[in-house]
C-alpha cells in the first residue's frame, strides 16, 4: 500500500510542475533539429568502396561455373566487387566475421543437376555479417543486391538464394522473381534519425536527475527525519519513488518518439513492444542510479553536479553530440547499450543482440537499486 501511495504522490508532484518536463521536451526537439541540420552532410551517401566476396563451389557441373565466371567478368561489377575462391566454407566464414571479406557464396553439390531439372529450384547460399547495432552492414546489403540483380537478369525463375547465419529471413519461390533490394537502405542512418535516437536516450537518462531529486526531498531535512522513524520500509519508499519517476520518464520518451516520427519522419522500426521494453529498462536504470547516488552521498551534490555530469558526458562519449567512435570509452556509457539495442531493432538486426542488451541493463539496474535500498536501510535508525 505504501508503495502505491509513493508512486501516486510522485506522479502527481511531477504533473503539478510541468515546466521542467516541457523544458526537456522542447529542448530535445530543438537540439535534434539543429544537430540534424548542421551535420546533415556528414550522413550523406559516400562512394562505395570495392568489396571482396568469397565463393566455395561444391558443384561439379557447368552451370555453377558459368555463374562464377559471369560475376568475375561482368564489366558493371568492376570497382564494386571482387570475387575470390575460398579454401573452405569455415575458413571463408571466419574471414567474413573478421571483416576481411564482405560475403560468401556457396554453390552446393548437385547445383547444376537441379538447374537442369525444370521442376526444381536451384539455391545459392549467401553468408554475411548480420546487423548488430554497431555496424551499418552496407557491404552485406550490397552482396545480396548484386546477387539478386544478377540472378534476375540471367534466370530469376530458376535460381534463388537461401539466407544463413543471422541474415534476414526470406527465400524466393520457384514461381516468384527474387525480390530486389536497394543498396541505399534504411540501415544507412540519416542525421535526423541518428540524433533522434541519441537525444531520446539522453532524455531518458535525465531521469537520473529526477530520481535523485525526488529521493532527496524526502530523504534529507525534516521530512526525511520523520520518514526514517516511521514504520514505512525503505524499499517501499525507494521503489515507489522510482516507479513514479520511471513512468513519467517513459511517457516523455514516448512523446519524443512520436513527435520525431510524425514531424521529422524518423523510422523507429516495427518492434514497438521491444522498443518500449528497452526504453523502460533504460529509464529504470537511470532513475535508480540517480536515487542511489543521492542516498549514498547523503547530500544534494549528487543531483546538482554528479548526475548531470554523467548524463552529458555519457551522451558525448557515446557519440550523441558528434557522430564519432570514441573507442573503449563508449563502453562505459549507459547510452551505448541502449543505442545498440534500439539501432538493432530499427534496422532489423540480430534479435539476440537486443535480448542481450536488455538483460544486461536489467542486471545492472538490479544491482544499483539493491545498493540504494541497503544503504537507505542501514542509515534509517
Amino acid at each position: 500500500m505504501n508503495f502505491i501511495l509513493q508512486l501516486q504522490y510522485t506522479i502527481k508532484r511531477m504533473l503539478l510542475d510541468l515546466r521542467p518536463l516541457l523544458n526537456k521536451l522542447i529542448s530535445g526537439v530543438i537540439v535534434i533539429l539543429i544537430l540534424g541540420l548542421v551535420f546533415q552532410s556528414s550522413f550523406s551517401a559516400k562512394k562505395l568502396k570495392e568489396i571482396t566476396v568469397l565463393y566455395v563451389n561444391e558443384d561439379q557441373g557447368k552451370y555453377s561455373q558459368q555463374i562464377i565466371t559471369g560475376l568475375e567478368t561482368n564489366e558493371n561489377l568492376k570497382g564494386i566487387m571482387v570475387l575470390k575462391k575460398a579454401e573452405s566454407i569455415e575458413s571463408a566464414k571466419s574471414l567474413v566475421e573478421e571483416k576481411k571479406a564482405s560475403g560468401l557464396l556457396v554453390f552446393p553439390s548437385g547445383f547444376s543437376e537441379e538447374y537442369e531439372n525444370e521442376k526444381n529450384q536451384c539455391q545459392i547460399s549467401v553468408y554475411c555479417r548480420s546487423y548488430t547495432g554497431d555496424n551499418n552492414n552496407t557491404d552485406g546489403k550490397l552482396v545480396k543486391s548484386i546477387l539478386d540483380s544478377y540472378v534476375d537478369i540471367t534466370n530469376a525463375v530458376k535460381i534463388s538464394y537461401v539466407n544463413n547465419k543471422g541474415m534476414q529471413n526470406g527465400t524466393s519461390g520457384f514461381e516468384q522473381v527474387i525480390e530486389q533490394r536497394s543498396v541505399v537502405n534504411k540501415e544507412k542512418s540519416s542525421s535526423m534519425q541518428y540524433y533522434a535516437i541519441a537525444m531520446v536516450i539522453m532524455l531518458i537518462l535525465t531521469g537520473m536527475i529526477d530520481g535523485g531529486n525526488y529521493i532527496a526531498e524526502e530523504y534529507f531535512g525534516a521530512i526525511g527525519d520523520r520518514i526514517r522513524v516511521s514504520p514505512m520500509k525503505q524499499i517501499q519508499q525507494y521503489m515507489g519513488k522510482i516507479a513514479g519517476v520511471n513512468i513519467m520518464v517513459v511517457l516523455e520518451a514516448l512523446f519524443m518518439i512520436g513527435f520525431t516520427k510524425v514531424f521529422y519522419h524518423v523510422d523507429w522500426g516495427n518492434h514497438f513492444g521491444w522498443l518500449l521494453l528497452i526504453v523502460t529498462a533504460t529509464a529504470l536504470f537511470a532513475t535508480s542510479l540517480g536515487a542511489t547516488i543521492t542516498i549514498i552521498l547523503g547530500t544534494d551534490i549528487g543531483v546538482e553536479i554528479i548526475c548531470p555530469t554523467i548524463v552529458y558526458a555519457s551522451t558525448f562519449l557515446s557519440g550523441g553530440y558528434i557522430a564519432h567512435d570514441f573507442g573503449i570509452f563508449k563502453y562505459i556509457t549507459p547510452n551505448y547499450y541502449a543505442k545498440v539495442a534500439m539501432n538493432t531493432l530499427i534496422y532489423g538486426g540480430d534479435m539476440n543482440v537486443v535480448y542481450h542488451q536488455f538483460k544486461l541493463i536489467l542486471i545492472v539496474t538490479a544491482f544499483v537499486a539493491a545498493a540504494g535500498v541497503l544503504v537507505a536501510e542501514r542509515r534509517k535508525v
